[in-house]
């Protein structure tokens, strides 16, 4: 589903992307529209500009600070009203020989984990 508050602007960078990067340009682009939308009342996302170390950013100077990140098949936006702000993601993948470290010092039994 993409958002209806995307500007035709954002629709045709998009289509410039390979499709993998193009599904998470629009994710994240609808996300950060939405949350605009909830929270200021703009009806479509804002220009958005790329600054000189890559970092997106509204035109706007008055517009709020909003940082994107990406992380396997998520998205993740962060919005802030003052200053900047920063968002990074990771994924976590487990192994079998994985313990959450508060978890008890002797791993459970296969009987204790059914019963326990």
């Amino acid at each position: 589903m993409v958002s209806i508050r995307l500007s035709s602007s954002c629709h045709i960078e998009a289509r410039n992307l390979p499709a993998h990067r193009r599904t998470r340009f629009l994710a994240s682009r609808g996300l950060l529209a939405e949350l605009m939308f909830m929270l200021y009342g703009i009806g479509e996302l804002p220009e958005i500009i790329i600054q000189a170390k890559g970092k997106p950013a509204f035109r706007d100077k008055n517009l709020p600070g909003f940082s994107i990140s990406y992380a396997g098949n998520m998205v993740g936006v962060a919005l802030t009203t003052e200053g900047e702000c920063g968002l990074d993601m990771e994924l976590q993948r487990t192994s079998r020989g994985f313990h959450h470290p508060h978890s008890l010092e002797r791993p459970l039994s296969p009987v204790m984990k059914t019963y326990g």
